[in-house]
């Protein structure tokens, strides 16, 4: 057959590529699977931070003690409910709670559960939380005590 009258392509030419496009994408897959568990932790650590940031401006511009608690499987965001005709200003307030995504683990310092208080001035009574991954992979959150103010590290 001459050359001009071939066209197309061949039934090894075109298994030979789905072959290579199959193991391309094999291999992507691969290390997406593997980077999700970061990108999981970071995600989580963005979503914590945030919440340590709402607490922090609505004690601000409420004039309220924020208080944010986390145990070991999720936070909560608590306000105080302070009516002048009533003498116990203990009472408290759920603003929002969340868990932790699955394999995100939170570690600190205290025995029991951690709490962070944010005041109407600005400042906060201060911490540290670790977020950890199965791979071991760590995210510290850090609640600045004078300002209050909030930074992720890895």
């Amino acid at each position: 057959m001459p050359k001009a009258a071939r066209k197309g392509f061949t039934l090894i030419e075109l298994v030979l590529v789905l072959f290579v496009i199959g193991i391309a994408s094999a291999l992507a897959v691969g290390i997406l699977y593997r980077s999700m568990d970061n990108i999981r932790l970071k995600t989580s650590a963005k979503e914590l931070s945030a919440s340590l940031r709402y607490a922090r401006s609505h004690a601000v511009a409420e004039k309220k003690i924020y208080s944010f608690v986390m145990n070991k499987n999720g936070y909560g965001l608590y306000t105080e409910q302070y009516d002048k005709s009533d003498t116990d200003y203990e009472k408290t307030s759920l603003v929002f709670q969340k868990i932790l995504p699955q394999g995100i683990i939170a570690e600190y310092q205290e025995i029991e559960d951690i709490r962070i208080d944010f005041y109407p001035q600005g400042d906060s009574t201060g911490g540290e939380i670790k977020l950890k991954n199965e791979k071991g992979s760590v995210m510290v959150i850090t609640v600045e005590k004078i300002t209050g103010k909030v930074k992720i590290e890895k």
